[in-house]
């Protein structure tokens, strides 16, 4: 006897993410990531709250899979590479801009001193400071200005230059020119400068850039602290077992299948599951061991670059724009996050396409009803709706009869 139809087999409590997913993924961070690039600003309250709906999968992922190496593709936070460098590029660039680490060497604002001749002389002291750091804060600007092609950095020298006097034999136009970018380029510097007073004199802990940057630096610890995780427990996965068991169910083996041979004469025992309706067989995890293996080396590859990045944006202070283009951004966790991303797409729609390794598509299964009977099926790969179940099963699996309901 044979069944009238195949039958999907879908895999059970794991699968990639859904290669829809992946997509609108992509479709979010191309243009996001272009912005990141040129107008970042716009931009840095959106990237944080992407990284923390990141964060909030992947600790559920860890919480419903305990990192059991046979549901690696539900947790393997690879896309986590792409958070962690949005988030130093927030973190890094708004301290810039808040004038943040030098506003934090000075001394708190305390006006409740019983000595006023302690009181003057902490005043007199904080007053030195901020004029200090005030003027390295505006040089430091005016220098980026200059590096950025705002102003020429001919014409920055020029009106930082100790004073000459004009030659007797220059003409007319050259006095004036030199005279015109002094007092434009001082112009420019009074204004910057009034506007490092301001933040200055802005309590830094009402200050809104002080708690994104806050907000910035504790969520790129917590993608950091995730990803080494993760690390961890890929590689005592790859070194506890060869290919863990991976549970692979179909309609065709409810509700009296027994036993399954594959075309290629292997039994599996069925195992019928009273709650979910359906039966399952237990195939090897060929592709979940390369995943676990690609997983350790796709991990450490993402931190070395995390802090390849971290370390140029803080080191190389330079708003140069070749070809439009600000060399001071994350480009190598950027790039990464793309291949990774296309990576996943990949897999995902491979893995809804294909049937895993070990089975076939033709199938005998023994049927116990009164007496066994033999009957033969055709089994499909799973499909989207198959992969939407087998991820949403892992990652939500911790939450019991909340996903699943009562069963009785």
């Amino acid at each position: 006897m044979s069944f009238d139809s195949p039958s999907y087999l879908r895999p059970d409590g794991q699968a990639l993410m859904p290669w829809v997913y992946t997509v609108l993924l992509i479709i979010v961070q191309i243009p996001l990531v272009i912005i990141r690039v040129v107008r970042w600003e716009t931009v840095r309250m959106i990237c944080m709250a992407i990284t923390v709906l990141h964060l909030a999968v992947y600790l559920q992922a860890y919480r419903s899979t305990k990192f059991d190496p046979s549901k690696i593709f539900v947790w393997m936070p690879l896309i986590l590479i792409i958070d962690a460098g949005s988030m130093v590029q927030v973190w890094v660039l708004v301290a810039e801009e808040g004038e943040l680490m030098a506003r934090l060497k000075l001394p708190f604002r305390s006006d409740s001193h019983k000595n006023p001749t302690i009181a003057e002389q902490k005043k007199r002291e904080k007053a030195k400071k901020e004029g200090e750091a005030i003027k390295l804060a505006v040089s430091r600007r005016m220098r980026r200005l200059a590096e950025s092609g705002d102003i020429s950095s001919g014409e920055w020298e020029m009106a930082h230059a100790p004073w000459t006097p004009v030659p007797r034999d220059a003409d007319e136009s050259e006095r004036r020119e030199r005279d015109t970018v002094r007092w434009n380029e001082k112009a420019k510097e009074e204004k910057m400068r009034e506007e490092v007073l301001q933040l200055f004199e802005k309590n830094l802990v009402k200050d809104s850039l002080f708690w994104i940057a806050v907000l910035a630096f504790l969520l790129f610890c917590t993608v950091v602290g995730m990803q080494i995780v993760a690390l961890l427990e890929a590689i005592r996965g790859v070194a506890e077992t060869s290919h863990p068991l991976i549970s692979w169910c179909s309609p065709m083996f409810a509700p009296f299948g027994t036993v399954l041979r594959t075309g290629d004469c292997k039994l599996y025992t069925i195992n019928q599951s009273t709650t979910k309706g359906i039966g399952c067989i237990e195939l090897p995890g060929i592709h979940q061991q390369q995943w676990l293996k690609a997983t350790v080396g796709a991990l450490i590859v993402s931190l070395v670059l995390e802090v390849f990045d971290l370390a140029f944006i803080i080191m190389v202070n330079t708003n140069d724009k070749p070809n439009g283009l600000k060399l001071r951004r994350p480009w190598c966790t950027m790039i990464a996050g793309f291949a990774v991303l296309g990576a996943l797409l990949f897999y995902s729609v491979s893995y809804a396409s294909n049937l895993p390794p070990g089975i076939t598509e033709k199938v005998w299964m023994v049927v116990n009803v009164d007496r066994p009977e033999l009957f033969t099926g055709m089994l499909a790969s799973s499909g989207l709706r198959g992969a939407l179940i087998g991820w949403y099963d892992g990652l939500l699996g911790s939450w019991g009869a909340t996903y699943y309901g009562s069963s009785t």
